[in-house]
């Protein structure tokens, strides 16, 4: 069997962050509309947007065991975590819905993988903290992919 080169984890951030900067697009009030970024810390990051930020960041994932005995063919699941930092308004959307958002725009997007699951899906959403009137909300999606040891890639 052939098998593709896996999603790594850069695509795997890139692929959200586009999907969520296309929906961006698509909100109905421009009020509404926030910036989508990778952060370089989410501990020290600072909104620098009048509404809010959607932060893209990779946050590990896991490995099933081998499907193969003679090489190593493992299903891959990246979790990609988005942190909505949400300013208050007193119309728009609420900060909790951008977390909505981001559940609704980034699950069943398909990934072009040789496993039976390969659309992302939601595994967590939670309230993080407010601090200065900014609200700041957690989802972590996955990303299914395989991790492919590189003789496979290399002999076919």
């Amino acid at each position: 069997m052939a098998y593709a080169t896996p999603i790594n984890i850069a695509g795997a951030k890139k692929l959200v962050k586009e999907a969520l900067e296309a929906a961006i697009l698509e909100l109905e009030d421009p009020g509404d509309v926030v910036k989508v970024e990778y952060p370089l810390s989410v501990e020290e990051y600072k909104l620098n947007h009048p509404r809010g930020a959607l932060l893209v960041f990779s946050k590990g994932g896991d490995y099933k065991d081998s499907k193969l005995e003679s090489a190593i063919l493992q299903d891959r699941n990246m979790q990609i975590g988005v942190i909505a930092v949400i300013k208050k308004k007193q119309s728009g959307m609420e900060p909790e819905d951008y977390i909505d958002f981001a559940k609704e725009t980034l699950t069943g997007l398909e990934i072009s993988v040789d496993r039976g699951d390969h659309k992302s899906y939601p595994i967590q959403d939670e309230w993080i903290k407010e601090e200065g009137g900014e609200w700041w909300y957690g989802l972590t999606v996955v990303i299914p992919t395989l991790n492919i040891e590189q003789e496979i890639l290399e002999n076919q």
